[in-house]
């Protein structure tokens, strides 16, 4: 099937590590998915279409600029890699150490990514949101202040050459 993951859906862990998949991600899914730890500040779980995993792992591997080998940022990708279907009852089961690592424990939201989708614990979801508004309100601010200084600097008959130097008009 094609189309993208786009959305965002709260699902519950039960017993058995298994979460039921939001019906707008699984009509996107064709077959497998391959779900892998993302290894960050922020760690969450990373879901591919299963046929798209491999070429997802080699452009991080061509694109890094990590400075550790090739072959580390590849064992990274796939250290907690595990590909599973999707039961008749709509879910799927994610591995004990998956959960722990990301932090799940039992309540979890999927996110939409448009080529993927992740699956996070709401507490460092609600922290990662909060830092990425942090971030675009910082952008937001030093835009506001360049905005301020580039009209001050036209109040005074200055403007700024497109290579950011001073001129006089």
């Amino acid at each position: 099937m094609s189309g993208n993951f786009s959305g965002t859906f709260e699902h519950n862990l039960d017993s058995k590590n298994r979460l039921f998949m939001p019906a707008d991600f699984k009509a996107v899914i064709d077959g497998k998915i391959t779900m892998r730890l993302s290894i960050s500040k922020y760690p969450h779980i990373d879901c591919f279409k299963e046929e798209e995993f491999e070429d997802v792992v080699k452009k991080e591997v061509e694109n890094s600029k990590l400075t550790i080998s090739p072959d580390a940022i590849d064992s990274i990708s796939r250290s907690y890699a595990k590909t599973v279907s999707i039961d008749n009852g709509g879910r799927i089961c994610i591995a004990s150490k998956l959960l722990e690592k990301a932090g799940i424990t039992k309540e979890s939201i999927f996110v939409g990514k448009g080529n993927h989708f992740q699956i996070w614990d709401p507490d460092i979801h609600d922290k990662y949101n909060d830092y990425l508004f942090d971030c675009v309100l910082a952008d937001s601010e030093a835009e506001d202040a360049e905005r301020i200084m580039n009209n001050k600097f036209r109040s005074e008959g200055m403007f700024l050459e497109p290579k950011n130097t001073i001129g006089s008009k």
